[in-house]
């Protein structure tokens, strides 16, 4: 059994969540409704295709609102690269109102070298991250964050593994899309 985002070449049976830009494309949406303007990614390998998925998601949703992205910086999705792209980002004269991040940790990280650099999450800058990891729920601003319903994924994985026991099944790729889950780590942007 495949897991991840199902596509049309695999020949074994697989399970995954459709349309992974979506996500992003919810999360912009969110923080261009609430005033942001300058909006920067911290992405992971271009190499990988689900960073390469989010990121045309997070490109088009601005272009469609008429704006280019502020920055998008590409990691090795470590905490260490988060904080040195994080720093890089609030470094700049002319700093972004929101960020974006490619998976909780580094959204995490985001938060804490903003808040070390002297900056308030959301009131100066906002933080968004992917994943939906519990820590995120504990954090003081919570985090803001895609989730992508892994739990779902997973049983729907395990109901297949079970099934190519006993008998052949249908490809169960889930209609389900990643959802945002707003929390405290967004606000208005200030102008």
């Amino acid at each position: 059994v495949l897991l991840g985002s199902p596509d049309d070449t695999a020949v074994v049976p697989r399970v995954g969540l459709r349309d992974q830009g979506a996500g992003i494309t919810e999360a912009v949406a969110h923080l261009l409704g609430l005033g942001h303007r300058r909006v920067a990614y911290v992405s992971g390998p271009p190499e990988l295709q689900h960073t390469r998925v989010r990121r045309a998601a997070f490109e088009g949703a601005l272009r469609k609102a008429g704006l280019r992205p502020f920055a998008v910086l590409p990691t090795d999705f470590s905490e260490r690269r988060a904080v040195g792209a994080t720093e890089a980002l609030l470094d700049s004269a002319d700093r972004p109102t929101a960020i974006v991040y490619a998976n909780d940790s580094m959204a995490v990280c985001g938060i804490g070298t903003a808040q070390r650099a002297g900056l308030a999450v959301p009131r100066d800058v906002s933080v968004v991250g992917y994943d939906n990891l519990p820590l995120g729920s504990w954090l003081h601003p919570r985090l803001t964050t895609v989730d992508q319903q892994v739990q779902r994924v997973g049983a729907a994985a395990a109901r297949m593994l079970l099934a190519l026991c006993g008998e052949e099944v249908e490809d169960t790729a889930l209609a389900e899309r990643p959802r945002l889950v707003v929390r405290e780590s967004t606000g208005p942007a200030l102008t």
